[in-house]
């Protein structure tokens, strides 16, 4: 399909909705963060610990890990359907974390007929209906395993991202403090809070919660690339690019923050600038499209018109292959 390139200087226009594309996709999360705001982040998943967390823009992974007890008897008999469930447990672990969630969603459906009180099979079949986008059901999961365990932190913050993920913010925001309200040291949980906080335009209260983020965890990358974030949308691109570059001293290769920087640099007219951090971008994730698509806009303005014809179609290739739908809705957009 010819989509023809003057529509580049069209889409120049809504410059901003394509920033918030380009540095808000991760998940990277709240995103991505983070690739959500990114972002929401995901935890490793270990035989013994709870199946992905999950933070957009997207919010950040949660390295506790969670073991579950098995009872045990001498004659057998008592321990039996517990370790029934908890071997279905651990397989339903072993397929959310080869992401073949149908059989996850049946093993942890045998655990908890099996054992029905098993709240982190709750958690886990939440976190599998999270990755299938079916929001409602995991909220329904997370539900049923603090009404378990009320004390279940991880199941509040995932609670909170699948409210996030479909648009409940007020939801969100209850989830992410009652996590915090359990574990005052919950560093992600302030940072996709401090996301919904955003999201509501309610700019003190994020601040307030990155700032926690960071004074927890001073080399925190994602509070100040959440930051930078804020203070973009803000259009306070000074301090923008502060948290940005203070993000990449801790982590250079970081594609998302190198093209957020880029982003305040065209911002800021420092087209120059600005093309050499989207070419940066491209060089540490080679199938960024949202780079491609920025470079594009760049290169048109300052009248490198092949090279901005290149990347634009480049952009299209990587955004199709990627079923990047928010992408190509925008390229498509009929002009006048």
């Amino acid at each position: 399909m010819d989509y023809g390139f003057g529509l580049i200087v069209a889409i120049v226009l809504g410059l901003l909705l394509i920033a918030m594309v380009s540095t808000w996709v991760s998940q990277e999360s709240l995103a991505t963060t983070q690739e959500s705001t990114d972002d929401l982040a995901k935890d490793t998943l270990t035989e013994a610990e709870d199946a992905a967390d999950i933070v957009e823009q997207q919010p950040q992974a949660d390295s506790q890990s969670e073991t579950q007890s098995i009872a045990s008897s001498s004659s057998g008999s008592l321990a039996e359907p517990t370790a029934k469930a908890d071997d279905s447990y651990k397989l339903g672990n072993i397929c959310f974390s080869q992401q073949d969630y149908q059989s996850a969603l049946s093993c942890y459906t045998q655990a908890l007929q099996t054992n029905p009180e098993l709240a982190s099979a709750y958690n886990n079949r939440g976190n599998t209906y999270y990755a299938l986008g079916q929001y409602s059901q995991a909220i329904t999961e997370y539900s049923q395993a603090v009404k378990l365990k009320p004390d279940y932190t991880r199941a509040y913050y995932n609670w909170g991202n699948a409210c996030y993920a479909s648009g409940d913010l007020q939801g969100a925001i209850a989830s992410f403090t009652q996590a915090i309200n359990l574990d005052s040291k919950y560093i992600e949980a302030y940072n996709n809070r401090g996301n919904c906080y955003v999201a509501m335009q309610a700019y003190q209260d994020a601040i307030d919660d990155f700032d926690q983020a960071l004074e927890l965890n001073p080399k925190s990358i994602e509070a100040y690339n959440n930051i930078g974030h804020l203070f973009y949308q803000m259009k306070r691109y000074d301090e923008a690019l502060e948290n940005y570059e203070q993000s990449l001293k801790i982590d250079p290769h970081q594609p998302v923050a190198v093209n957020s920087c880029g982003n305040v640099y065209l911002a800021l007219n420092d087209t120059e600038q600005a093309l050499k951090n989207y070419s940066q971008a491209i060089v540490l994730k080679p199938d960024y499209a949202e780079a491609y698509y920025n470079r594009s806009i760049t290169h048109n303005n300052m009248g490198h018109v092949q090279a901005a014809q290149a990347d634009f179609q480049k952009t299209i290739e990587l955004a199709q292959q990627q079923g990047n739908q928010q992408l190509l809705q925008l390229l498509q957009t009929p002009v006048g």
